[in-house]
């Protein structure tokens, strides 16, 4: 048989040798898949391999097998097991008032640097946090409800007429319409009842602290059903009223003071005619049936005060 030099391109061989050649290379093929095949069965889920000192180590694999966890993965961007401080935000400035101070220390440890929160500043009451907070400009004010000498409700009002003290976030172990409707009435932008989660605390925190309002979810569907009920309602009317031009203004404050068509014509110095003109008008944007219903839209609605002289506008 011909030998062949490396390097050299071998002269044409015989069809038995060129099989031979091809069937080598299958073998050696077969060979290098079952040592892969035995490397990945020794590296198995769950398996234990020889580590570096010669003790067992054991691997668990991720479902998307890219890197394996456990005692030998190192946790990313961790520093001794612990989560990374918040960096390159503006830290939330709070104030609290509790007259309780197991409740002042507990709030300070809800409210932490981690979440995002610094203390300001801690009083035991109100008078105190009148006096001290407007100097100290928190960002947020967390006020319980009940405190001695001066309650929650009278400081949330001093704080919020001063300005620059922060919102107010009012905290209360009860929820019961005097101190919700009297908290909201004080100014404050936010209610949470004590029972709340320390989660729902630090929404409501961020919340009040980002310009928006926070109502706890076992005061908020009474608030809503006020919106509906009240406040809507009132909204519309007051929509309505200034549909009315001036001239039907002077005409409604007329009406409710007892003047017929004729006398308001006199008043007015404009025909009878044009009167009961302005009178139809005002019935339909007003949505009232008569006379009666016209007047008493007027005083319910602030057109006219009881006592009061109406001007008429010059028209």
């Amino acid at each position: 048989m011909r030998s062949v030099i490396v390097g050299e391109r071998p002269a044409r061989a015989s069809a038995g040798c060129t099989w031979r050649v091809i069937a080598t290379w299958m073998l050696a093929a077969l060979a290098s898949a079952a040592a892969i095949g035995g490397l990945l069965s020794a590296l198995r889920p769950g398996r234990y391999v020889g580590g570096v000192d010669g003790a067992p180590r054991r691997f668990h694999y991720r479902a998307d097998n890219r890197r394996p966890t456990g005692e030998l993965a190192a946790s990313v961007g961790s520093e001794g097991g612990r989560a990374p401080q918040r960096r390159g935000k503006a830290m939330v400035r709070v104030a609290l008032v509790d007259d309780q101070p197991i409740t002042r220390a507990g709030l300070v440890g809800i409210l932490s640097p981690t979440e995002g929160f610094e203390v300001a500043a801690e009083c035991a009451d109100g008078p105190q946090a009148v006096e001290q907070l407007p100097a100290v400009r928190p960002d947020v004010v967390v006020m319980d409800i009940r405190s001695p000498t001066l309650d929650g409700i009278a400081a949330t009002a001093q704080l919020c007429d001063t300005g620059g003290a922060g919102r107010v976030l009012v905290l209360s172990t009860f929820g019961d319409d005097e101190v919700l409707w009297g908290a909201i009435e004080a100014g404050a932008a936010g209610f949470v009842l004590k029972n709340s989660s320390s989660e729902e605390l630090i929404a409501a925190v961020r919340a009040v602290a980002g310009g928006g309002a926070w109502f706890d979810a076992g005061v908020a569907p009474r608030v809503l059903e006020l919106c509906r009920r009240v406040i809507a309602p009132a909204t519309h009317d007051a929509a309505r009223v200034e549909l009315l031009t001036d001239r039907e203004h002077d005409v409604l404050r007329l009406m409710a003071r007892g003047a017929t068509n004729a006398e308001i014509g006199v008043r007015l110095h404009i025909a009878e005619t044009t009167v009961k003109s302005h009178v139809g008008s005002i019935f339909t944007k007003l949505c009232v049936r008569d006379r009666a219903a016209a007047i008493v839209f007027a005083y319910d609605h602030g057109v006219i005060s009881a006592g009061s002289t109406p001007t008429p506008t010059d028209r």
